[in-house]
Parts: C-alpha cells; sequence; structure tokens
C-alpha cells in the first residue's frame, strides 16, 4: 500500500495564533481524512474545539478554516473528503 501524503487543500486557508499572540494565514492539508496545517516547515493536526481548535503543539490554535472538503461539525475536529462542499 502506498504512503498517503500530506496534500494541499487548494482553497483551503486557515487563521492561526502562535505562541506570544502573533496571528499567522496558513495552508490547509489533508491526510488520510485528517486536516492539517502547515507549519515551521511541518505539519499540525488540527483536533477538536474548545474555544478555538487545538493542534497537535499545544501553543498553536487555529481560530477559523475554510476550504472546499473540510468539514466542521460541532466541536469535533475538522475532517477532509473529496467532493463534499460546505
Amino acid at each position: 500500500m502506498p504512503v498517503a501524503l500530506f496534500t494541499l487543500i487548494d482553497d483551503g486557508v486557515a487563521i492561526v495564533r502562535k505562541p506570544k499572540g502573533v496571528q499567522v494565514q496558513a495552508k490547509l492539508y489533508h491526510r488520510n481524512g485528517q486536516v492539517f496545517i502547515g507549519a515551521a516547515g511541518g505539519f499540525l493536526r488540527i483536533s477538536d474545539k474548545f474555544d478555538t481548535y487545538g493542534t497537535s503543539h499545544p501553543d498553536y490554535k487555529v481560530l477559523e478554516l475554510e476550504g472546499t472538503g473540510v468539514k466542521c461539525e460541532g466541536k469535533k475536529a475538522p475532517t477532509y473528503a473529496r467532493g463534499w462542499s460546505n
């Protein structure tokens, strides 16, 4: 079975709060149905939402995100499915 690679979501974008309150715009990627942001030359998985979406790094929070195929339901982590539109 081939390795699942990180794939850019063409119109996917997120507003991310980094350490010390700096906010940046980041591209969205998907892998195996999960959604990630590009950060520091790598990728951070976006996790469940409390007041903001968490990530796999405790100091990075996703404030907003959107993109074709990205599905956000309640407080669950966003998922990606090709062909899904909001």
